[in-house]
């Protein structure tokens, strides 16, 4: 059931918990020692959840995606981590997209 394809709103559902958590978790992040460290971690994890649900299950990702994403980093500190998901994530996304392709066209080799 976990393999199964999903379908977009399923998928966004997800985002969108990630977006009201996040929300939440901002209005913190100042209040405590490593606040900065916990979100930036959130959204590297959450970011990279959603791009691979998206290609899994061949969603198109939020057209707000990639401007929320840059601007979530920002106000979070990510410039001074190495998170790319969240630095770059239309780098972040073309490279997972090609890799899946790669990945789904060797399968279907496999198959044949």
């Amino acid at each position: 059931m976990t393999q199964s394809a999903k379908d977009a709103a399923y998928v966004l559902g997800g985002y969108d918990a990630y977006r009201e958590t996040l929300g939440a978790l901002k209005a913190h992040v100042n209040g405590f020692i490593r606040g900065k460290d916990v979100a930036l971690a959130f959204m590297e994890r959450n970011v990279s959840a959603t791009v691979v649900k998206c290609l899994k299950n061949n969603v198109r990702l939020p057209d707000h995606f990639f401007r929320l994403t840059r601007a979530d980093a920002s106000e979070c500190g990510a410039a001074v981590h190495g998170r790319i998901p969240v630095l770059l994530p239309e780098l972040f996304f073309f490279f997972k997209k090609v890799r899946f392709s790669v990945r789904m066209f060797f399968r279907g080799l496999r198959k044949a």
